[in-house]
């Protein structure tokens, strides 16, 4: 639908959801689960779309106990995934990927 400057805007949510104590991985499905309006267990495989473990083990406790810093960005489907941490909080946002990020 067009806005008042006549640019298309997606309907679709964009999702915030905060990352826990627990796996980032469950914490990604979680929120594309509520973008999306669709139970985690009926998603597409998230292993289609990144290295699981990898992201997992890029935002773990380092042993000395310390918190890991950082962003990533990928594509599942048709949203845009990003997963941000600092200083042990995180947040995972699923955004619709629109013309302008499709290829990204």
């Amino acid at each position: 639908m067009g806005g008042a400057d006549g640019v298309r805007r997606d309907e679709r949510p964009t999702v915030s959801h905060e990352i826990g104590e627990g796996s980032v991985t469950v914490a990604v499905a979680e929120a594309l689960a509520a973008a999306t309006g669709r139970d985690s267990t009926e998603l597409d495989s998230l292993y289609d779309a990144v290295d699981t473990s990898a992201l997992d083990a890029v935002f773990a406790t380092r042993s000395a106990g310390t918190t890991r810093s950082g962003t990533v960005s990928f594509p599942v489907g048709e949203w845009r995934v990003t997963v941000a941490a600092r200083e042990g909080d995180g947040r995972v946002v699923v955004s619709p990927r629109g013309e302008g990020n499709a290829a990204r």
